[in-house]
C-alpha cells in the first residue's frame, strides 16, 4: 500500500528523513500553503515571499525527480484552510497504510500532528529531525545536572563530536574555544562591507509576490527587492559567496552596527539552513575547508569561524 508522506515548509530538502525508504511509484507527497499556517502570526511579507516560492520550487525538483506531490497553492478561497484539512482530503483519496513526516520544528504545529491518528484513524509516523547535530537526547544527557545551560559548553561539546577546528590531540586549533574578546571592533568604513548576495526573481517567485501583495497586505514588511535564494543551488552560492567575501571579517565585525550598511560581514545564511536549503554541518564544514585549504591563514579567520559556528550554525537548524 502506499503512504502519505508530508513535507512542511521548514524541511525543503530530499534528505529529509520523511522520505527515507519511500517509494516514488506509490506514494504521494504532500505540500501545502495554507491561510493557517500562513496567517496564525503576523509574518513578514519576504519571509512570505521566501517560503512560498522554495516550496513551489522545491515541490517542482520532486517533480522532475520522479516522485509523486500533491500541492496546494495558496488562494484565500481554497477549500481546505489547514494542513490537516489537506491531509485529510488526501488521506480520503488515496487510502494509505499511513501518514508519515518529520518532526515539526514548532511546538504549535507539532501538538497538533501528533493527534492526527485520532481524527484520521490511520497510523501517523513522526520521524525524528536528522538535520540537527545533536540530537534532543544528547543534549538532555548533557544538560542533566547542570546548574547552568550556557551554550559555550555545548558548544564545545559539539566542536569534539564534530571534530570541526580540532587538532588531532582533541584540543581546540589555535589552543582556545573561542575569540570574542578579539572581535569586537568598531566598523569605520573599512575595510568596505562586501556587495550583498542577490538572486534575480524567476517566474515563480514573481507570483507569488504578487500573491503576497494581494493577499497579505495586512502584514508587516514590503516584498520590495526581494533578492534571496529559493532554491538550493542558489543557496549554495550564498555560502560561497559569504565564505569568500564576509567570513574573514566576520569575527572582527561580529558586534558592529552601521547606519550605512545593513548586514556588514553576517552570513544571511540562517533563512536558508531554517528552510532546509542548507545543511547546517555542511556549512561548518564548507567554512571548515576554507581554512584548511589556506586561504586564510589568519588568526583572524580562525576567531571568525569559531565565532560563527558558536553563534548557532552549529548547534541547530530552527524554524525562525
Amino acid at each position: 500500500m502506499a503512504n502519505l508522506i508530508l513535507i512542511l515548509g521548514d524541511q525543503l530538502t530530499p534528505d529529509i528523513s520523511a522520505l527515507d525508504d519511500a517509494d516514488k511509484q506509490h506514494d504521494r507527497i504532500v505540500m501545502a500553503e495554507v491561510h493557517d499556517e500562513a496567517s496564525y502570526t503576523n509574518h513578514h511579507k519576504k519571509k512570505l515571499v521566501l517560503l512560498f516560492s522554495a516550496m513551489r520550487h522545491f515541490a517542482q525538483q520532486l517533480e522532475k525527480d520522479g516522485w509523486q506531490v500533491h500541492y496546494q497553492h495558496y488562494h484565500p478561497d481554497n477549500e481546505h484552510q489547514s494542513l490537516e484539512a489537506v491531509i485529510a482530503a488526501q488521506a480520503k483519496d488515496l487510502k494509505p497504510e499511513r501518514i508519515i513526516t518529520t518532526e515539526c520544528g514548532e511546538w504549535r504545529l507539532h501538538a497538533q500532528i501528533s493527534e492526527w491518528h485520532k481524527q484520521f484513524d490511520l497510523p501517523v509516523e513522526i520521524r525524528p529531525d536528522t538535520r540537527f547535530i545533536a540530537t534532543k537526547q544528547e543534549f538532555q544527557d548533557w544538560a542533566e545536572g547542570r546548574k547552568q545551560l550556557r551554550m559555550e559548553f555545548f558548544y564545545r561539546e559539539m566542536r569534539r563530536k564534530t571534530g570541526l577546528l580540532m587538532d588531532p590531540d582533541g584540543k581546540p586549533e589555535g589552543g582556545e574555544w573561542n575569540y570574542d574578546a578579539d572581535n569586537r571592533r568598531k566598523w569605520t568604513g573599512k575595510p568596505a562591507a562586501p556587495a550583498t548576495f542577490r538572486v534575480e526573481p524567476d517566474d515563480t517567485t514573481r507570483a507569488v509576490i504578487d500573491l503576497v501583495n494581494e493577499h497579505f497586505s495586512d502584514h508587516f514588511g514590503t516584498t520590495d527587492d526581494f533578492h534571496f535564494a529559493v532554491t538550493a543551488e542558489d543557496a549554495e552560492q550564498a555560502l560561497a559567496h559569504f565564505i569568500d567575501y564576509a567570513l574573514p571579517c566576520f569575527g572582527d565585525f561580529q558586534d558592529a552596527m552601521s547606519d550605512h550598511e545593513d548586514w556588514l560581514f553576517h552570513a544571511i545564511l540562517s533563512p536558508y539552513i531554517n528552510s532546509g536549503l542548507l545543511d547546517p554541518l555542511s556549512v561548518c564544514e564548507a567554512a571548515t575547508q576554507a581554512w584548511y585549504a589556506g586561504r586564510h591563514q589568519s588568526m583572524r579567520w580562525k576567531a571568525s569561524c569559531g565565532r560563527f559556528w558558536a553563534g548557532g550554525s552549529l548547534c541547530a537548524v530552527s524554524t525562525g
